[in-house]
């Protein structure tokens, strides 16, 4: 079992999204949403914990974000997945 406030306390939201070729450099920018091809460059906002895109109605915490981006929305995956990452055991 992983610890997931471990986890949140390692990496950002932006960090996660900047290390998986999102264009977002600071809390609170927007850009295209990452989960489709969309002609909005204001559709996906990114805070330190958490984000939201408008396009998809979804958003949340780093884990869901690393959910939604390589586990097809699984969060077990999406924990284990970072907690590999961050060398958190």
């Amino acid at each position: 079992m992983y610890n997931v406030d471990e986890i949140k306390s390692k990496i950002t939201c932006i960090e996660y999204a900047r290390r998986n070729g999102i264009d977002v450099q600071k809390s609170g920018d927007r850009t295209y949403s990452p989960f489709h091809i969309g002609k909005n460059p204001t559709s996906f906002v990114c805070y330190d914990d958490s984000w939201y895109s408008f396009s998809d109605s979804i958003g949340g915490d780093v884990i869901d974000l690393c959910a939604f981006l390589r586990h097809s929305g699984d969060k077990g995956k999406a924990i284990a997945d970072l907690a590999r990452q961050l060398n958190i055991h």
